[in-house]
């Protein structure tokens, strides 16, 4: 190592040290992370047809079992076309930092429509934002209790998945 590539910690010094654009180090002992640095969620799926599904961790078994039913009518696996996202209750979506961990083309989110989206009033509608489609519903527990939203779901699936 040579004697300008050290960069010394923190702890070294007894002021504040400030990276330059020139030096950017990393520091581990740095304060916790900026405010929309990401979303922190568990993923699971093979994602084989880059299609991104966002739900809430708290949702149940029975919401599990219709969002296998819906992903079936539009010709798609749970395990092996998808990538399922849980996200906390409380927790503000960042679609960016969702981009940025997961490869998607389309997405369905059964969460809150995040302060990001300009428009508030996009549920049930195929949004298009940097070349990808994005759907706001319902939670999928208030989707399964009502009909009129199972059908304004279905309507938007079939005009972007239009093998239906």
């Amino acid at each position: 190592m040579k004697a300008s590539d050290y960069i010394p910690t923190l702890d070294f010094f007894n002021f504040d040290l400030y990276p330059t654009a020139g030096n950017k180090a990393k520091n581990k002992s740095a304060g916790p992370e900026q405010k929309g640095a990401g979303p922190n969620f568990q993923t699971s799926g093979l994602n084989k047809k880059e299609l991104l599904l966002v739900i809430y961790k708290t949702e149940g078994a029975s919401s599990l079992d219709l969002l296998k039913k819906i992903l079936a009518a539009i010709d798609y696996d749970l395990d092996s076309d998808t990538t399922l996202a849980k996200i906390e209750n409380k927790q503000e979506l960042d679609v960016d930092a969702l981009y940025q961990k997961v490869r998607w083309r389309q997405a369905l989110f059964f969460v809150d429509v995040p302060r990001q989206i300009k428009n508030s009033n996009v549920k049930y509608k195929s949004l298009i934002e940097n070349e990808r489609v994005l759907i706001f519903a319902d939670k999928l527990s208030q989707i399964a209790e009502n009909r009129d939203l199972k059908k304004r779901l279905w309507a938007v699936l079939r005009q972007v998945f239009q093998k239906i």
